[in-house]
Parts: structure tokens; C-alpha cells; sequence
């Protein structure tokens, strides 16, 4: 990471640019985190005022728009496996580029040895966290409440996009064999809107966020993001955004590591 700071990387056949513009290094717990700036080049584009619709720069083939990604690796003492976590910016990510720098540097050094990119899927964190975890809330949200179900709600005309929520609260709701058949192997792909029946809360609902507690701390996981098994987490709205409007690095940073957190009692369970 220190190679990659230091020398930037071009890739002509991919026209990527890429490298580390910020890093930090925890050698006691081995764990590396940082950004890494990665963009495009070789062509041209106009770059326009969106309010005067005027041109403010035309950028050229070998001018490179790049993006900050955040990183973090850890790989913990007298552990053969480690994590690595890599900001993703909507479509826009760097993970087959930033893997393939890995791997290419560590055969450099260690070219007797493997490295091997697994995936943990985020299906998987969060059916873990219920397996442990205690159940504290289930939040039934139903988006969009047709207007003509709040009118008496409403002070003049304007048009507002209105959510309901119906809450179910306890000291441990006995839902966890229930919400925990959204993982099993019969039962993948069931939509999360048919796992309660309307008669049973009262309602429609088209997703759950369900309040976990673990240990001392509680996470709020949207059920109806994780039903189906995807790689990724989404914390767009659960990060603080500096002034380029990017998210700020000490947010992300704590973001990152709570996540983390969660991935390494998944993974390191079984070396109990």
C-alpha cells in the first residue's frame, strides 16, 4: 500500500489511474485503512454549469477525473484469513482493480503462496447478527401512503411523499425463528412483504427494519435489502458527507469499523 502511495499505477489497457492518496497503519492489530483515488482517462469531455448550462472546463484524453474510495484491511494476529472492506460510490467501485494490485504485489513477495479472494455476503452478517442478537423492535413501513387515506391530514395542496409505520416493541420479541426462515435454503427468494400476513399486524407493509441488540450495542437492519443475498451495505444515509460531498473520512472511518465488527464475529466464530 506504502508502492501504491507512493507510485501512482496507470493501467493503459484498462486507462486506469489509481492510487493511495491517504493511509494509516496499525501494526498491533495489523490493519491498514485509507483512500484510494481511482478514475478513468483517455477520453475527452465537456463539463457544464448544470445552472447556466455553460462550459466551465473541457477535460482532455489524458486528464483524469478520480474518485475517493475508502479501504480498510485487516487481517488480525495468529489468523490465516483477513477482511477487506472497499467503499463503493453508487455503480462506480474499484474492487477487481484493487484485488488484482493485491494479488500481483503479494506473488511478488510470497511466490510460494495463494491468495484467495473470498466474498461474505451481507445476507450472511445480518443472519448472524439475528441468530445472537435480541430482538428489540420490528418497525412494519409502508411507503407512499395514498393520499386519499390521509386528506384530513393535510394542510393545503402540496404533494409530500408520506411513510407509515406500525412498531411492534418488547424486551425480546419471539419473531427470531420467523424472520430467520428469510435465509433458509427452502425458502429463498420469498418476498419480504408475504413473511407477516396483513391480519397478523393489521396492515400492509413493504419492508421491516428490525432493532438488534448485541452485547451493548443495537443495529437497525432493513430486512427487505438483505432478503436477497447481496455483497454490499448500503450506509448512504447513516454517513456524514463533507463539502465536496463525498463522505467525510472520520464518519466513514467509524462506519467502517462497526461493520467490521460485525464481519469478524461472522468469520472468527469458527475458530472458537
Amino acid at each position: 500500500m506504502k508502492g501504491l502511495r507512493d507510485n501512482p499505477i496507470l493501467d493503459d489497457c484498462q486507462k486506469v489511474l489509481m492510487r493511495c492518496s491517504k493511509l494509516e497503519i496499525d501494526d498491533k492489530n495489523r490493519q491498514i485503512i485509507g483512500i484510494i483515488e481511482s478514475g478513468l482517462y483517455g477520453n475527452a469531455s465537456t463539463l457544464i454549469d448544470k445552472e447556466t448550462f455553460e462550459i466551465v472546463h473541457q477535460k482532455k484524453i489524458d486528464q483524469v477525473e478520480v474518485l475517493p474510495f475508502f479501504f480498510l484491511i485487516s487481517i488480525p494476529p495468529n489468523k490465516n484469513e483477513g477482511i477487506i472492506m472497499i467503499e463503493r460510490l453508487g455503480e462506480r467501485g474499484i474492487r477487481s482493480f484493487f484485488e488484482a494490485y493485491i494479488s500481483n504485489e503479494f506473488s511478488k513477495h510470497f511466490s510460494n503462496y495463494y491468495l484467495y479472494f473470498g466474498h461474505l455476503m451481507a445476507a450472511q452478517l445480518v443472519e448472524h447478527l439475528i441468530e445472537v442478537g435480541t430482538i428489540k423492535k420490528l418497525r412494519f413501513v409502508k411507503f407512499n401512503i395514498p393520499h386519499d387515506k390521509i386528506d384530513a391530514l393535510e394542510e393545503g395542496h402540496k404533494e409530500t411523499s408520506i411513510n407509515c409505520e406500525i412498531v411492534f416493541t418488547s424486551r425480546n420479541l419471539p419473531l427470531k425463528k420467523r424472520i430467520l426462515s428469510l435465509f433458509s435454503e427452502d425458502k429463498k427468494g420469498i418476498e419480504i412483504n408475504n413473511l407477516f400476513e396483513q391480519k397478523e399486524i393489521g396492515a400492509e407493509y413493504d419492508t421491516i427494519k428490525a432493532e438488534v441488540k448485541i452485547g451493548a450495542s443495537k443495529r437497525v437492519i432493513n430486512l427487505g435489502d438483505f432478503a436477497k443475498a447481496r455483497n454490499h451495505v448500503d450506509v448512504t444515509s447513516d454517513v456524514t458527507l463533507s463539502d465536496n460531498n463525498f463522505p467525510a473520512f472520520g464518519s466513514i472511518k467509524k462506519i467502517a469499523f462497526q461493520l467490521y465488527d460485525d464481519f469478524a464475529d461472522l468469520l472468527y466464530s469458527k475458530y472458537e
